[in-house]
């Protein structure tokens, strides 16, 4: 289970988002906007949460995420 952390991953994403344009539906949910943002360095065990029992591949980065919704393009393992 994550640690407690000072913002909780909807209050980053909130702050993040303020005036964002997305290059796609469901882009701030996804793990290599996640990472350009510093959400990953400032909120590591949550995106630890995020990657420990990967079940996708994004065919984007290769970065692998538990739920699809978190990827770009999103393909199972």
């Amino acid at each position: 289970m994550a640690e407690p952390m000072d913002k909780t991953r909807e209050e980053w994403l909130r702050e993040l988002l303020q005036g964002a344009e997305m290059p796609h539906e469901g882009h701030q949910y996804h793990l290599c906007y996640l990472h350009n943002t510093g959400f990953l360095k400032n909120n590591l065990e949550t995106y630890k949460e995020l990657v420990k029992n990967p079940k996708f591949v994004c065919t984007v980065c290769g970065r692998v995420a538990e739920r699809a919704e978190n990827l770009c393009g999103a393909s199972k393992l």
